[in-house]
């Protein structure tokens, strides 16, 4: 499925990393075999409790890496080309959500709360969960107000307005969970 992604939507730059969780290090040379996925193995993190992640799931995460969805290998067979075919488009699509200027609070929607949210930070470092700082100074100020203006009324679901290329370094953590067992994986 790399491979696809590679090929078929390069300006995407969608990654898939396989996970193993803490415990499970006996099954890494059996999953790990004949493949080239990038694999990491927990060893004490609270991953597994905080997504909720069940055996085989994958764990679509956007560029901010806050999960957006999962997709279970268990209950969906990706020999099956129609269930191939749709974990692609999830990738794809988490992937393309635009990225525009003024969504203080991140909720994909610039309206008055992102105001309130930039009311209540101007002058300050940006904090963490604070949208992308219009400006890049590390700082909110009358530019960023600016930038919310410009795009008050935008929204992801709309697309009004706002960028359909992704910031090039989008990162999509397929997370498979607890894979001590081979998940067979078809390319195309």
């Amino acid at each position: 499925m790399q491979n696809d992604l590679d090929t078929n939507y390069p300006e995407l730059d969608i990654q898939i990393l396989g996970v193993n969780g803490a415990g499970r290090e006996s099954g890494n040379a059996s999953v790990t075999s004949g493949r080239d996925i990038p694999w990491l193995q927990d060893d004490e993190s609270d991953v597994w409790t905080s997504w909720g992640v069940t055996y085989r799931d994958v764990v679509i995460v956007d560029a901010d890496n806050v999960m957006v969805g999962a997709f279970n290998l268990t209950t969906y067979d990706l020999r099956n080309s129609d269930v191939y075919d749709a974990l692609t488009q999830i990738f794809v699509d988490t992937a393309s959500i635009p990225d525009f200027g003024g969504d203080f609070n991140e909720d994909g929607n610039v309206d008055a709360a992102d105001y309130t949210v930039w009311r209540d930070q101007v002058g300050g470092p940006v904090p963490p969960g604070y949208g992308a700082d219009g400006n890049e100074d590390g700082f909110i100020n009358q530019q960023d107000y600016q930038i919310w203006n410009t795009h008050f009324g935008e929204s992801i679901a709309s697309g009004s307005g706002a960028n359909p290329v992704p910031e090039p370094a989008t990162l999509l953590l397929a997370l498979l969970a607890l894979a001590s067992v081979p998940v067979r994986m078809r390319h195309r």
